[in-house]
């Protein structure tokens, strides 16, 4: 099963949000709280096992912040 990857990416009005699926979710004030919000929605997956969360910069090349099993889950 390919992993399931949350991207987060600056929106409108310097608001960060989270793409997964497809689908945009929710407006953070930074990128640090959009980051932890991908977090805990991977962490709370069916599939969770490979899941990433990947940050867009600015060139739009994606970095990987965080993958299940390999980095610790939010406290």
């Amino acid at each position: 099963m390919k992993p399931k990857r949350y991207i987060v990416s600056r929106g409108p009005a310097d608001r960060w949000e989270i793409g997964f699926d497809l689908v945009s979710v929710g407006f953070f004030s930074s990128e640090a709280a959009a980051v932890e919000s991908a977090i805990k929605a991977a962490c709370s997956h069916e599939h969770s096992a490979g899941c990433e969360v990947l940050v867009q910069q600015a060139d739009g090349s994606l970095r990987i912040v965080w993958t299940y099993g390999n980095d610790p889950p939010p406290s």
